[in-house]
């Protein structure tokens, strides 16, 4: 019995050295292979660095182009109009007042504004808008408890009609 497992241990051995030198032998070409792969690496980095640096021939010039077609004409006549009016505005009221672009001219913007009084607690301008292709109207509200003496200024921002 002793010889049968000398002779297994033996053949276990042999095994176990022969796969020793084969790891070996193998780990060995590892660095080998990996410095070429290094060099291979650095071979492509230089080439796209190269192919980034050459330029080519220039080309000739070519032929110009057909005449675009004529854009829409711009914004003319510019002018921005201004109304004041001066009232007396009850607690409680609003008060709508406009401004009209002369004629031939519309409108494209505009808003208002309050000449006086326009610290008083409740008191403001609530909304600014076109009412018409030539109107722009500016709605101011008093919402608080005594009669205010609103001094309102409208602006409307004109064109020449297309």
């Amino acid at each position: 019995m002793k010889q049968v497992f000398f002779a297994f241990a033996l053949i276990i051995s042999f095994f176990l050295i022969i796969i020793f030198f084969t790891a070996n032998l193998y780990a060995e070409n590892i660095p080998d292979k990996v410095k070429e792969l290094e060099i291979e690496v650095a071979n492509l980095k230089e080439g796209i660095q190269n192919l980034k640096l050459k330029k080519g021939i220039k080309g000739d010039r070519g032929q110009q182009g057909e005449q675009g077609i004529p854009g829409k004409p711009g914004l003319n006549g510019y002018i921005i109009v201004k109304k004041e009016t001066t009232a007396s505005l009850k607690a409680g009221y609003y008060a709508r007042r406009q401004c009209k672009c002369p004629a031939g001219q519309n409108v494209v913007g505009g808003g208002g504004a309050a000449g006086t009084n326009f610290f008083v607690a409740g008191f403001h301008m609530s909304s600014s808008y076109p009412t018409s292709n030539s109107t722009w109207e500016a709605v101011w509200v008093n919402a608080s408890t005594r009669d205010v003496e609103l001094k309102s200024i409208v602006y409307a921002i004109c064109v020449d009609k297309p």
